[in-house]
């Protein structure tokens, strides 16, 4: 049996096969971390908007004077009960 010898067009389309899919995983990892440090990125914004939102709601004095007002001072309406067709 021959053992069938290799060209340098062979060994050059082996060379660029070999390096296209090591750039694929390269690729694939950057990817992978990236979007894993947008979507940490995106919480850590996410949770500190939401306690500055918290913290200006809470804190501040001439609203929550006004919520109270509003509270005190609210008409109580009864809750609607939508009506199908079927009863």
């Amino acid at each position: 049996m021959v053992a069938r010898r290799l060209s340098l067009g062979h060994v050059f389309a082996l060379a660029v096969a070999g390096l296209a899919l090591l750039l694929g995983a390269l690729f694939a990892l950057l990817l992978e971390g990236s979007r894993r440090s947008i979507i940490q990125s995106a919480d850590t914004l996410r949770i500190s908007a939401g306690r500055r939102t918290e913290d200006r709601v809470f804190n501040h004095a001439p609203l929550s004077r006004q919520l109270d007002y509003v509270r005190a001072h609210a008409v109580r309406v009864p809750p609607v009960y939508h009506l199908d067709g079927t009863s």
